[in-house]
C-alpha cells in the first residue's frame, strides 16, 4: 500500500536537494529554468516555508518519494482571492497508479480549503496528467501562454 501526500519538512528537503533538485528542475514551468538561481530560490523559498514541497512514497519506511509537488499560495490581487498553485510535478519514478493522484488531490483540496484558496491552479504540459484531472473535473479550458523577452 503506498503512502499518501505528505508534506515533507524543509529540514528533510535541505537534505534530500541532491536528489530533489533535478526532479524539480526537469518540471518547471516554462521560463522558470532559465534563470540561472532558479533553484536556490526553490529552496529558499520552502526552507522560509513560503512554498510547500509534497511527497508521495512508495512505503512508510522509504526515503525517497516517487513524486514529488511543489505547490505555493498565491494572491490575485486583482479579484481579491487566494489560490493554491501546483508550480510544479516531478516523477522521481514511474507512477502509473491513478489512485495516487486522486488521493493526492484529495489532500490538496483538504489544504487549499482550509487556507482559505478558492482554486487550485496547476502548471503541466504532460498530456496524460491532464486527462487525468480533467476527468476529475478540473477545467482544462485555457492555455498557459508564454513569450520569452
Amino acid at each position: 500500500m503506498q503512502m499518501p501526500l505528505i508534506k515533507i519538512l524543509p529540514e528533510q528537503v535541505s537534505e534530500a536537494w541532491e536528489i530533489v533538485a533535478p526532479a524539480i528542475a526537469k518540471a518547471l514551468p516554462p521560463g522558470s529554468a532559465l534563470h540561472p538561481y532558479s533553484l536556490t530560490n526553490i529552496l529558499q523559498s520552502i526552507l522560509a516555508e513560503k512554498s510547500i514541497l509534497w511527497g508521495w512514497f512508495k512505503k512508510a519506511e522509504d526515503s525517497t518519494p516517487i513524486i514529488l509537488v511543489l505547490t505555493q499560495e498565491i494572491t490575485d490581487d486583482l479579484v481579491g482571492i487566494r489560490n493554491l498553485l501546483i508550480y510544479a510535478i516531478a516523477s522521481l519514478s514511474p507512477a502509473t497508479d491513478r489512485a495516487i493522484w486522486t488521493e493526492g488531490v484529495a489532500t490538496l483540496v483538504k489544504f487549499a480549503k482550509s487556507r482559505n484558496c478558492r482554486n487550485i491552479l496547476a502548471y503541466s504540459n504532460h498530456s496524460g496528467l491532464i486527462d487525468l484531472m480533467e476527468g476529475q473535473g478540473w477545467s482544462t479550458e485555457f492555455s498557459l501562454l508564454t513569450y520569452g523577452v
